[in-house]
């Protein structure tokens, strides 16, 4: 993908750590292939709302992937 660069899964996990706090559950989805992991997004809601003190009704996708065999098939427009 452009702009990627892979990062030690130590590095992942204290970039997310901040946003341990403000995930809900039902706004991680998974999606699985025969008992594997195939396809993730995970929202947070809008900080800048929450800041402003206004009703929160936007969230930002923070992370959408999709396994390699299964790109295309429209997968990451049904998990978001």
């Amino acid at each position: 993908n452009f702009l990627y660069t892979p990062i030690e899964q130590a590095e992942f996990h204290d970039s997310y750590r901040r946003l341990l706090p403000l995930v809900r559950p039902d706004w991680v989805l998974v999606a699985e292939y025969e008992r594997r992991l195939i396809g993730l997004c995970l929202a947070v809601p809008d900080l800048l709302q929450l800041r402003r003190g206004v009703a929160l009704d936007t969230v930002i996708v923070k992370s959408l992937t999709v396994a390699p065999e299964f790109r295309g098939q429209g997968l990451g427009a049904l998990l978001t």
